[in-house]
């Protein structure tokens, strides 16, 4: 962001000074703002024509009664219109003539302010900054000598000065400012906030988030918006269309195409209704939809969306086409770059009598163009441009101060391009310097994503971010192992490291931190359980939005949303006052480092492969347990993705007859395939083996590839040479989590368990009679609490899950593929004639100290994966909750199998056995003694340790069981002996 220093000293200057005593204040303005004749437009719901025309008339008679403040009035009041419709010059001269009339005038100081107040508008139209800044800031300081702070004028002159930051400076966050405080004053004073008066300010507060990637955020306050216009029953088809827009602009920045597309084309069908603002605003409303286009690559009809626009125009020299060409070159340059040129030119020849912004954008699309079409030198050199506009002059090194100065968007598409372009010149021309200067390049883009990614507070808004930006670090991860190749070191490591954690399960990393941190720097209870109550309102209101319901209902759980999302903020503002050390290590962007990581694969006696996994490459990063390295690029990256998919077939579909050798032929070689394909070449040696999968790598078991091929005529699923038998496997949402979860242990002697089992229900296809057998193996081995049959309900559940140390879910489960926040576990419901759902969303409001949950229900570890986070299921919304450790399914699993292998893997670890020790020896037990059908990884790979598998039972408790029993026996042997010494005794006598 930049503004003049002039612009910072009049801001600094106003908000210091304050003098009542210099202002006149003569008479009642708002009894002559309030008069009847200024209701007359609104209220017959005039044309812009018609509002000219009668505010000009009225102006007259005014002028003939000599009342000059009410003349004055009327006056800026037309001024304003004319600036709406970019009238300038019109407007110049009506604002003339009000201070004219203002010598002749009673010369109270609020007519001033009035005058002074639209002066600001139109120098922010006519871009004089400073200006604007100096007349908005005097008028201010006058409505604020009269009316105190809280006034609707002067939450009117806080709103203005806030668009200048926002709209003109790019100054996000003293916009947010402005505009936070003239909505305390509308909060403060419902009855001067108006629908309208809150619907403009929503509309400014929602482009504002949208800039800062609060988008979830930023579409609550457009639709509020839009409702409010809505309500005042007036034609207010620019407002509305306004709304429409932002609300556009807004699921475009969260990467909701479609509903981008519906939101632009009603914004445009709506404007349309509005000609004498159609001109203005229409080639926006159309420039935003095309651009959604060609985001999507879909060129043509970006195309024919802009042609629209050029043929409105009667001149194809007007400067408001200027963006319009420069989108027809983003358009045409893959498929056409002939015609892109044409427009290259066209737009090159308006650059001279364009600000500056402008040409900042017209350097991003021609360092694209050139990349492009091979012309990487000058791709490069209007990519540093970007940064030049945004005062990075030295992308190399970045100082804090200009991070936190900086307009991130466009500086991190600068970094973007600065990358990719020595990239493709490595490519054209091999020499190290290029990649020397990608990679710095793509480090520095590291630096300015993370840092603005700590400033935002939506979870969602986090998630579309790291999604956005994916493709990048998938770029950067290209250029470190070319260099691997030649210089394999531990300074290429940790950039690896960094570049894949980076784009995996931060926002889940950020909560759970949050959680924590409140645990431990005394955040009040009260706190706690009020935000934990708005993120799970918040998240139930996400998950019935993305159902899509009725127009009613939508509307009322809009509004509902809005206002939750502007309770959890205000809640936030609390805590960043109470509780400034929450804040600062809540927003922090420290991540694992190469030294922990191995201190801790050390400590296990692990080894641990992490993965990325991209749009056309693939990566494995390799740390052994002595601390050795590698980084590979792998293979055949199409190959590769025809290989998960075909494999993952063999576990989803039911068996099928009369082909299975067919069958197990195809799959030994897949799985073969997948073993040589993503794991190192030799991994004989590993004790332990922890995995981070990432994208389609996180749907399939590792432990069922195969170490080597197989000839056998014959089907045979338990003679073969699965993974799971050379050592103990597990996963891990990030590196960053496995290390700081590595302190967790597990205590069995507070144990819940649900179970369906047998029922007296009259739903009886509910019944999971291998889960029972499951919780009867529990108990003779732990004591535990057992909710099964008409008792597995969701009540019970919520009444008891915050007490238990381990939980054991053995109840039906439910992935949800599109809207992960409706996965759920089916419980009974209370009366044992029906259903009950637990939700993904409300895992979020229970706090549980239990640090492992075994969920061995269908689908916990199933769900739709988002790019840059990972896949949302079950499981992510119990570790959401605290638990640290977890048994996860990874498809709908087979009761009677499931049952045995569950049981089996509590008898290992009742003798000691960690998580990954006692799944792992559960499968192989179930192996051995299958026979050759049943043997299929389908039946026994389903259940995956999550988090912590190196955590086992603390057996203090059994330790002193123990101990009591062996002085007990102790006591019997004696006392036993005693009287056998007495008998001796008695019968010598």
């Amino acid at each position: 962001m930049k503004f003049s220093f002039v612009s910072s000293l009049i801001s600094l200057f106003f908000i210091l000074s304050g003098n009542a005593a210099l202002y006149a204040f003569q008479v009642d303005y708002e009894s002559i703002t309030e008069r009847e004749e200024f209701k007359v437009p609104e209220e017959r719901d005039m044309s812009v024509p018609q509002r000219l025309a009668y505010y000009d008339q009225l102006t007259k008679d005014f002028v003939k009664v000599e009342d000059y403040d009410a003349a004055i009035i009327s006056r800026t009041k037309m001024a304003g219109i004319q600036i709406g419709l970019w009238r300038l010059p019109e407007a110049r001269k009506l604002i003339k003539e009000t201070e004219k009339m203002y010598k002749r005038s009673s010369q109270d100081s609020l007519i001033l302010a009035d005058i002074y107040y639209r002066k600001g508008v139109y120098y922010d139209y006519n871009g004089q900054i400073d200006s604007a800044l100096y007349t908005h800031h005097f008028a201010l300081k006058i409505r604020r000598a009269f009316y105190g702070d809280n006034s609707r004028y002067v939450a009117s002159s806080l709103i203005s000065i806030g668009e200048i930051y926002h709209y003109t400076l790019g100054d996000y966050y003293n916009a947010d400012q402005f505009y936070q405080r003239a909505q305390a004053i509308y909060d403060k004073n419902p009855s001067i906030a108006t629908p309208v008066r809150l619907a403009n300010l929503y509309y400014v507060i929602a482009s504002c988030l949208r800039n800062v990637g609060d988008t979830d955020l930023a579409n609550s306050y457009a639709f509020k918006a839009f409702h409010l216009f809505q309500e005042t029953n007036a034609s207010r088809y620019l407002d509305l269309s306004s709304c429409l827009n932002a609300m556009g602009t807004a699921y475009f920045t969260a990467n909701e195409y479609d509903k981008a597309i519906v939101s632009f084309k009603e914004a445009i069908e709506l404007i349309q209704k509005e000609p004498y603002y159609m001109k203005a605003n229409m080639p926006i409303f159309q420039s935003n939809l095309a651009a959604v286009y060609i985001n999507q690559k879909d060129y043509p009809s970006a195309i024919n969306t802009l042609d629209e626009v050029i043929a409105s125009f009667d001149q194809k020299s007007d400067p408001a086409l200027f963006p319009i060409y420069l989108q027809m070159v983003s358009a045409q340059t893959v498929k056409a770059p002939q015609q892109a040129r044409k427009y290259m030119a066209l737009a090159r020849d308006m650059l001279p009598g364009h600000s500056i912004a402008e040409s900042k954008e017209a350097s991003v699309v021609w360092s694209q163009f050139y990349h492009y079409t091979g012309q990487q030198d000058s791709a490069i050199y209007y990519a540093e441009i970007v940064l030049q506009h945004e005062g990075v002059f030295h992308w190399e090194t970045l100082s804090e101060d200009s991070l936190a100065m900086m307009n991130v968007p466009q500086v991190l598409d600068g970094m973007k391009m600065v990358a990719n372009g020595y990239t493709k010149m490595y490519l054209q021309h091999p020499a190290p310097d290029y990649l020397d200067k990608a990679l710095q390049a793509y480090i520095s883009f590291d630096r300015v994503l993370m840092h603005f990614r700590s400033n935002i507070k939506v979870e969602s808004a986090k998630v579309g971010l790291a999604g956005r930006y994916k493709s990048v670090y998938e770029s950067g991860l290209g250029v470190v192992s070319q260099m691997w190749k030649t210089q394999p070191d531990s300074s290429l490591a940790r950039v690896a490291l960094r570049f894949m954690e980076n784009s995996k399960s931060l926002s889940m990393l950020d909560y759970i931190r949050h959680a924590e941190l409140l645990d431990h720097i005394g955040v009040e209870d009260s706190i706690r359980s009020q935000e934990n109550e708005l993120v799970s309102r918040i998240a139930k209101c996400q998950a019935i939005l993305q159902t899509q319901p009725g127009d009613s209902l939508l509307v009322l759980l809009k509004e509902e949303y809005f206002q939750l999302q502007k309770n959890l903020q205000m809640l936030k503002q609390t805590m960043s006052s109470s509780y400034p050390k929450y804040f600062e290590s809540k927003y922090g962007t420290e991540r694992v480092s190469l030294k922990q990581l191995s201190l801790y694969l050390q400590k296990n006696e692990a080894s641990m492969a992490e993965y990325f996994y991209g749009d056309s490459t693939a990566f494995r990063l390799y740390i052994e347990m002595d601390g050795s390295i590698s980084l590979d690029k792998l293979k055949d990256f199409e190959g590769l993705k025809s290989d998960l998919s075909a494999f993952r077939s063999h576990f989803m579909a039911k068996p099928s007859y009369g082909d299975e050798l067919a069958n197990f032929q195809e799959f030994t070689r897949l799985g073969n395939r997948l073993y040589t394909r993503l794991l190192p070449a030799d991994i004989s040696e590993v004790r332990n083996l922890i995995l981070i999968p990432d994208g389609a790598l996180s749907t399939v078991p590792f432990e069922s590839f195969l170490s080597s091929a197989t000839k056998s005529l014959t089907v045979d699923y338990r003679n073969l040479d699965y993974l799971v038998r050379s050592c103990p496997i597990s996963y891990g949402f990030s590196a960053q989590l496995l290390v700081e979860d590595s302190e967790n242990t597990l205590d069995n002697n507070n144990i819940m368990a649900f179970s369906y089992g047998q029922s007296e229900s009259a739903v009886s296809n509910l019944d999971l009679l291998g889960a029972q057998e499951e919780l009867k193996h529990m108990a003779s081995l732990f004591p535990i609490a057992s909710f099964s049959g008409n008792a597995a309900t969701k009540r019970n559940f919520f009444s008891n899950a915050g007490e238990a140390d381990i939980i054991h879910m053995a109840v039906h489960g439910r992935a949800n593929m599109t809207n992960p926040m409706k996965a759920a576990l089916i419980f009974r419901d209370s009366l044992g004639l029906g259903v009950d759902s637990l939700f993904y969303y409300e895992l979020m409001n229970i706090p549980m100290k239990a640090n492992l949950a075994v969920l061995a229900s269908c689908e916990t570890g199933m769900g739709k994966y988002l790019d840059g986070e990972g896949v949302f299921n079950l499981a992510r919304g119990f570790r959401y909750a605290g638990c640290k450790s977890l048994l996860a399914s990874l498809w709908q699993v087979d009761d009677m199998s499931t049952s045995k292998i569950i049981s089996g893997f509590y008898g290992h670890f009742k003798k000691g056995k960690n998580l990954a020790q006692s799944i792992q020896l559960a499968k192989l037990d179930y192996i051995n003694t299958s026979d050759e059908q049943m043997a299929h990884p389908r039946y026994w790979a389903g259940m995956v340790p999550v988090g912590n598998a190196a955590a086992g039972t603390n057996h203090l408790f059994l330790w002193y069981a123990l101990v009591f029993a062996g002085l007990l026996l102790t006591l019997y042997l004696n006392r036993r002996k005693l009287r056998e010494y007495s008998s001796s005794i008695n019968r010598r006598k």
